[in-house]
């Protein structure tokens, strides 16, 4: 049974390709920021350890937060980033 002290800080935090708007879907550009349900953000946050809760902040406000199931999550934020 593996034990797990400090882990690591994940290796990446992307938006999903859904959520990067710019004028590639992997240029992490947006002009999404859930203002409305049509303007919805997606993050995919790897190199995580799988079952653990990984929250994720913008300027310090927590904005999401899920369950990861492997090694990496997408995060639907709950609140607009500030």
């Amino acid at each position: 049974m593996p034990v797990y002290i400090n882990p690591a800080a994940p290796t990446s935090v992307q938006l999903t390709a859904a959520s990067d708007t710019g004028a590639s879907q992997s240029d992490n550009l947006t002009d999404l920021n859930n203002s409305s349900s049509s303007k919805t953000l997606q993050f995919l946050v790897s190199g995580v350890v799988s079952g653990a809760l990984v929250n994720l902040y913008s300027d310090g406000t927590l904005i999401g937060s899920a369950t990861a199931s492997d090694t990496s999550v997408t995060i639907p934020p709950t609140a607009r980033p500030p």
